[in-house]
């Protein structure tokens, strides 16, 4: 299933759902194509797990069903149109491989938001000393007992050496209390959460996972967001790191929403077996 054939099943698909013939009269001749192009838009990674698992209440299974009500559509169909197209290089049998197994119908494979094994790769735009600094925060689901709900918390920080200066370097406290947290619900606008917990910068130990808190570079990171030498700006971009398909690794990106087939899309895959799993986890949680 390489780029040429997943653009056909795409095309495929809508065609089936606008009803007509060719991707040109798509765009002239149907007077619905801004809805369809919304209902085929993955809008989060919230919806891109709700399809990869083909939920039944998927914003998209609901509006197939209330525009097509005798419309089948499978859950092979629905996954091909999740890979991106932006990948010009897709490997045919990796991704038929990958779909047939997912698919099994003795054993078919589902993401669980709350079941760890997947990370967020945010890529955190700072101020530190009057110039521009890109940080790579890798962020995780966690059970917070202190709210009885799942929250974000941060799990790998790519620190600079040289943002060591002279700082006095004191550990972080190895618990601390905390009223603000990153909800669950926070991938929905980009971990705009994030702002708070680097403007309130005591609230952050809270918010690290245990590794990450007896880590130097979280112990630098809090120095200089409280000296004020460091000051958060904004979010540059998000990619989702996805290790709980067995003998699997994909990451999923924004596509942007320029066309119908975009939004939040598988943008690579691999093949891994177990110890390779573990290998790929730390790399990401170190770059």
């Amino acid at each position: 299933m390489g780029s040429y054939v997943i653009k056909y099943f795409v095309l495929v698909l809508l065609c089936i759902l606008v009803g007509i013939k060719s991707t040109a009269q798509i765009i002239t001749a149907d007077d619905d194509f801004d809805e369809k192009r919304f209902m085929l838009n993955v809008k989060d990674i919230g919806e891109f797990i709700d399809r990869f698992n083909d939920a039944p209440n998927s914003s998209f299974r609901v509006e197939v069903k209330k525009m097509y009500p005798s419309l089948n559509i499978t859950r092979k169909q629905v996954l091909t149109i999740l890979f991106g197209k932006r990948n010009k290089s897709w490997n045919n049998a990796d991704t038929a491989k990958f779909v047939s197994e997912i698919c099994n119908p003795t054993k078919p494979q589902y993401l669980d938001f709350k079941a760890g094994n997947w990370y967020a790769k945010v890529l955190c735009v700072f101020r530190y000393k009057n110039r521009r600094q890109i940080i790579p925060l890798i962020l995780k689901t966690s059970y917070n007992p202190a709210t009885n709900s799942v929250v974000w918390i941060i799990s790998g920080l790519v620190w600079n050496e040289s943002f060591k200066d002279t700082l006095d370097l004191k550990p972080l406290p190895a618990t601390s209390v905390s009223n603000r947290f990153i909800p669950a619900s926070n991938y929905a606008t980009n971990f705009t959460g994030l702002a708070v917990i680097f403007e309130n910068s005591r609230e952050l130990p809270a918010n690290l996972s245990g590794d990450l808190v007896k880590s130097k570079a979280a112990a630098y990171f809090m120095k200089h967001l409280q000296a004020g030498s460091l000051k958060f700006i904004a979010i540059q971009s998000v990619r989702y790191y996805f290790f709980q398909v067995a003998n699997w690794f994909f990451t999923v990106d924004d596509e942007g929403d320029s066309d119908m087939h975009s939004g939040w899309l598988i943008s690579a895959l691999k093949r891994i077996n177990g110890k390779d799993k573990s290998t790929y986890t730390q790399k990401i949680l170190a770059q």
